[in-house]
C-alpha cells in the first residue's frame, strides 16, 4: 500500500463540494450525541466529587502502572505487545537500579538492590505479575519499596486506595511518601498524584477524564484525611521515644501515643 500526501487546498475543495456538509444532528446537539455514547467507567461512591474508575484496563502491577501512564499505546495494544512492552520497561528499570541506588538516595529510601533485581528480572524475562501485587503493596515492605523505586525513576506518585466490600471503610496510602530534588530526574518533584483502586486495579478519572489530581487539593479531601496511613515502605519508627518524635511536631500535634505521633510525623513529611 502506497500513501500519498494531499494538499489542504484539495481537501478544502472536496469539503465545499460535499452537498451534505451543512447537515446537522436532528433533535440534539453534537455534545448531547457524544454524551449519549455508553461509558465503561463506574462511579466511585466512597470518594465522590465525580470520580470514576476506568474499567477498560486492569493495572496488574507497578510495571503495568507506569506504562499505562507514560505510553498511551500500551492501553490499546494486544496482550502479546503489552507483554513485550512490560519486558522492555522492566529491563530498563533493572539495568538502571545499581546506578539509581547510588545517585537517587537508594540507601536512605531503604531500597534493597537484591530484591529490586529479583523482582524486576522476573518481569524482564516475561514472567507473570504477582496476582496479589496490590494487596501486598498494602502490607509488605519489599513490594512497597519496589513501587517506591519505580515511581521515583519515572517521577510519579501513586495514591493507593483499598475500599472495603463489607463496610463503608476505605484506606489509602501514597508512594513514594516523599521526594527530594535529587530523587527525580531534572530535580522536578511531582505536584500531582495518580489514584488507583488497588482492589479492582482500575485508575480513577475525574469528571474531565483526567487521571492526575493536584496533591494540594487531594490532601484536604475528607476521605483522605480519615483513611490515610503511612505506606509499608515508610521509615521505621525504630527506637525513637515519644519525646524525640514530639520534638519534630508542632505543639498542637503532640497528642496521642507513640505510633499516633509517628504517623502524624510521616503525614507531615508527605504533605510538606
Amino acid at each position: 500500500m502506497v500513501f500519498t500526501s494531499v494538499a489542504w487546498e484539495d481537501i478544502s475543495e472536496a469539503i465545499r463540494a460535499n452537498p451534505q456538509r451543512s447537515t446537522a444532528f436532528v433533535g440534539a446537539s453534537l455534545s448531547a450525541a457524544i454524551a449519549a455514547i455508553p461509558s465503561d467507567n463506574v462511579t466511585v461512591p466512597w470518594l465522590g466529587g465525580g470520580w470514576t474508575e476506568d474499567t477498560t484496563f486492569t493495572i496488574s502491577d507497578v510495571v503495568s502502572f507506569v506504562l499505562w501512564i507514560v505510553d498511551p499505546l500500551y492501553r490499546t495494544a494486544t496482550p502479546s505487545v503489552r507483554r513485550t512492552m512490560e519486558m522492555e520497561e522492566a529491563s530498563r528499570l533493572l539495568n538502571a537500579s545499581e546506578t539509581a541506588w547510588k545517585t537517587r538516595g537508594g540507601k536512605a529510601r531503604g531500597w534493597v538492590r537484591k530484591h529490586l533485581e529479583e523482582d524486576l528480572r522476573n518481569r524482564a524475562s516475561g514472567g507473570d505479575p504477582d496476582p496479589d501485587f496490590w494487596d501486598k503493596v498494602r502490607s509488605t515492605r519489599r513490594t512497597a519499596l519496589l513501587v517506591d523505586y519505580v515511581c521515583v525513576m519515572r517521577s510519579l506518585q501513586i495514591a493507593c486506595w483499598w475500599p472495603s466490600s463489607e463496610s463503608d471503610e476505605v484506606s489509602c496510602t501514597t508512594i513514594p511518601l516523599s521526594f527530594s530534588s535529587v530523587d527525580v530526574e531534572g530535580g522536578e518533584v511531582p505536584t500531582t498524584l495518580v489514584q488507583l483502586n488497588c482492589v479492582s486495579g482500575n485508575v480513577l478519572l475525574n469528571q474531565a477524564g483526567d487521571y492526575r489530581t493536584p496533591k494540594t487539593s487531594w490532601i484536604q479531601h475528607p476521605t483522605v484525611l480519615a483513611g490515610w496511613t503511612p505506606p509499608a515502605c515508610a521509615p521505621s519508627i525504630g527506637t525513637q521515644t515519644v519525646a524525640q518524635i514530639a520534638e519534630q511536631l508542632q505543639e498542637s500535634e503532640r497528642k496521642g501515643n507513640r505510633q499516633t505521633l509517628w504517623n502524624r510525623l510521616l503525614w507531615n513529611r508527605f504533605t510538606a
